[in-house]
């Protein structure tokens, strides 16, 4: 799963205005929250809009505590 939700919401934007600054769809911003899998070009898009690197966002890794 990816953070751009979390990104976003901290930094006090909404999917259109990002979608704006990125020149990305808002359909596609809310499908990548959802778990859609966007582009490697997208991801670079997205992750110099926040100034982090793509992986920050896109590659988490997701811990199981069981």
């Amino acid at each position: 799963m990816n953070q751009v939700k979390e990104f976003r919401n901290k930094k006090g934007i909404s999917q259109a205005c990002l979608a704006e600054e990125t020149n990305i769809s808002r359909q596609t911003i809310s499908a990548i929250e959802n778990g859609g899998l966007p582009s490697y070009e997208t991801m670079e898009k997205i992750a110099t809009f926040f100034e982090v690197n793509v992986s920050e966002i896109f590659f988490t890794k997701t811990v199981n505590h069981t």
